[in-house]
This record gives C-alpha cells, structure tokens and sequence, in this order.
C-alpha cells in the first residue's frame, strides 16, 4: 500500500485506484457537510449555467461559487455553515466551484474510485482508503482553477497520510512533503491563516467558514463519487 500526494488535480495519473480529493476551503467540506446533514447527493457541474439548468428542470438546489462568492440565481453559496439540516434533508444538490468540482471531475475520469475528503471526515477518510489496502493518491485541489498549489490542501493531505502511516503505508516522496507541511502548524487555522486562499476568505469577511472548515473528525460518513456520468453523482455508499 503506497500513499502519494497530487499536489495539484493535473497531476494526478490515469488508472489511479483510489484518490481521495481535498478542498477543504471549502468545496470538500461542503460536500462532507451537505450529504452528513442529510442531504440525497451532489450532482457536481462544471458550470453556473449548467447547474441553474438542471437545478430548475429536476427541482433540485443549487450551490456553489465563483470568486469564493454564490453566483446569483444559488439557492446556496459554499460555505458549509449554510448547509444545515432544515435546509437540505432530503435534498439533491446541484453543485459546482472554481476549484474543488474541477478535482473532481479529473479524479474521476483517471481514477476507478473517488473519496472526498476534508477536516471534518478526516480519519474516516483516511481509514475507508487504508482498509482497502491499494496504492492511494491524494490529490490537492488547488486554487485558480486548479493550476496553483494550495497550502491548506497540501496540509490537509498531510494529516491524511499522518494517519495511513498508522496502517503500515508505504510514502512516497510527495506524501512525505504533505507529511512535513502538516507537522509545520500546531492548528488547522494556523495553516490556513498561512495561506493565500485562507486570507482571502478573511478579506471576503469569510472568517467564520475558516473555523467551520478546521472542525475535525465531526462525522464518520465518507462521500464518495457513486455515478460517474456527467453530471457527478456524490453520495454516502458504494459506487455503481
């Protein structure tokens, strides 16, 4: 069992066994937030027009951003504090963002199967992978679309991997970074105070999603990509 870490989503190889996909400011956490809170599933598009279509023909909620901001028409941004109980129980969401639907997306076309994992599922996550005992990539989703590196997702992957190493997983070289740059901060908010994306979000008046987004280990339940025809069908269960 070897774990590595995709810095970035074009890393990532074709025929990948598993990948778990880290976007933790905030698309991932969203994600974990939504479906523990009872949401049916994400339907991710890589598009606003995309998901405002099918959120109207199917009856479904859609949610997202651009510029860290819900595009008009969103019944909710991503921020995960927005995804209570009251609001999504029951619900399809219709999902789409700058940076973690696109990890996604290339995930599932170079991968057999897809996690999603962040701070809140994060020995879950990482003990769902371990337990099956493949060879493992993390893939960071980045920012700007997925073309620069994210220090809160490289920390996040880093904890990931501090976990696998429990399970006798062998690193490679890029997994042993992740491993350095989680071991560098005492905190989840001292990592994302540290990076570019974090202080946006400050600037944005977004501080609150900070705090929501370092809430660890809250929920056991591990989305997973269970439909891989477009649009992306994310669920709790096995793939199909």
């Amino acid at each position: 069992m070897r774990w590595e870490v995709a810095f970035l989503p074009t890393e990532l190889r074709p025929g990948t066994p598993l990948t778990i996909v880290v976007d933790v400011l905030r698309a991932s956490t969203s994600l974990v937030t939504l479906l523990a809170n009872g949401a049916r599933a994400a339907r991710v598009l890589p598009s606003v027009e995309e998901v405002l279509r099918l959120a109207r023909q199917q009856g479904w909620l859609a949610a997202g951003e651009r510029g860290s901001l819900p595009p008009p028409g969103f019944d909710f941004g991503n921020s995960p504090a927005e995804f209570t109980p009251e609001r999504v129980r029951g619900q399809t969401i219709v999902f789409s963002s700058t940076n973690g639907a696109r990890a996604l997306r290339t995930a599932a076309r170079r991968s057999r199967q897809v996690l999603v994992g962040a701070l809140a599922n994060l020995t879950a996550v990482a003990n769902a992978a371990a337990s099956q005992g493949s060879d493992v990539v993390v893939v960071c989703a980045g920012q700007a679309g997925g073309q620069q590196v994210g220090l809160e997702d490289v920390y996040v992957a880093g904890r990931l991997v501090g976990i696998a190493v429990r399970w006798g997983a062998e690193l490679a070289d890029s997994a042993q970074v992740a491993l350095a740059c989680s071991e560098r901060y005492d905190t989840p908010l001292a990592a994302f105070a540290a990076s570019a994306h974090g202080q946006r979000l400050r600037a944005l008046g977004l501080i609150d999603d900070l705090a929501h987004c370092a809430a660890t280990d809250w929920t056991s339940l591990v989305p997973r990509v269970v439909r891989w025809t477009r649009p992306l069908r994310v669920a709790a269960g096995p793939a199909s």
